[in-house]
């Protein structure tokens, strides 16, 4: 059994690179880091590569499995703790949306907010996201780790908003922006059959361009705050609207 030990070794500097967006994009590949997430991104069939601990003890099958060392491995992670796997995997291509429960989102910038809604997202039966330009990447290893998985099992869309939204809308999807302004209570809302839930930047909310094309907006009735963190939100009004 080869073990790389060196920091400069050729082949773990290109895939130290995936921690970038720009390479992640252009090789079409991601890290998920540690076991569990290596054996949802296998049962998901998007497994191209392993690196493995040496001293780990664990045994993968697969065609491509690197041996690394202590110190190569934590190179590789962006976690404190020492992991004994991380899996390199193929970015899913994008399929055209086709559920009923569709999630937008227009400059969400937070990691651990974007993994929320994920996973809030695929619980609740929400299968497609649509991520504005703005929108942090979703393969970046913070969304990654934070989504347990769920993230391979939603279908992710790059898409210029005032574009798709008057699409969506001619499909027959009802589009509502979470707003206060000219907004509506939640509760004066009824469940519709396909429906777009469209959540905004942490600090500024949906822009005013989007709002300006969504069929409705929403707001959560509160007894104090005027607003509360997105996943939060979010999560509150996939459960209503499911």
């Amino acid at each position: 059994m080869e073990i790389i030990t060196s920091l400069n070794n050729g082949t773990i500097k290109e895939i130290a690179k995936l921690k970038q967006r720009k390479y992640r994009e252009k090789t079409g590949t991601f890290l998920a880091e540690g076991k569990h997430l290596y054996e949802e991104a296998k049962r998901c069939g998007i497994v191209k590569q392993v690196l493995l601990r040496a001293d780990s003890g664990l045994n993968v099958e697969e065609e491509s499995v690197l041996y690394v060392s202590d110190e190569v491995m934590h190179k590789l992670s962006d976690t404190v703790s020492l992991l004994d796997i991380i899996t390199v995997c193929r970015i899913p291509k994008a399929k055209e949306v086709s559920g009923n429960k569709v999630i937008m989102l227009d400059g969400v910038q937070d990691p651990g907010n974007i993994g929320t809604i994920i996973r809030t997202a695929i619980s609740f039966g929400y299968r497609d996201i649509i991520l504005g330009a703005s929108t942090v990447d979703i393969y970046n290893e913070k969304v990654v780790r934070s989504t347990q998985g769920a993230l391979f099992e939603i279908n992710a869309v790059r898409a210029d908003l005032t574009i798709i939204i008057p699409e969506l809308r001619q499909k027959g999807y009802h589009v509502y922006g979470t707003a206060l302004q000219n907004g509506r209570p939640m509760r004066e809302f009824v469940p519709v059959d396909k429906i777009v839930l469209v959540f905004g930047n942490e600090g500024n909310g949906v822009s005013d361009e989007v709002l300006s094309l969504t069929e409705k907006n929403i707001f959560i009735e509160m007894e104090t705050f005027e607003s509360l963190n997105v996943g939060v939100a979010a999560g509150i009004a996939m459960y209503y609207f499911k």
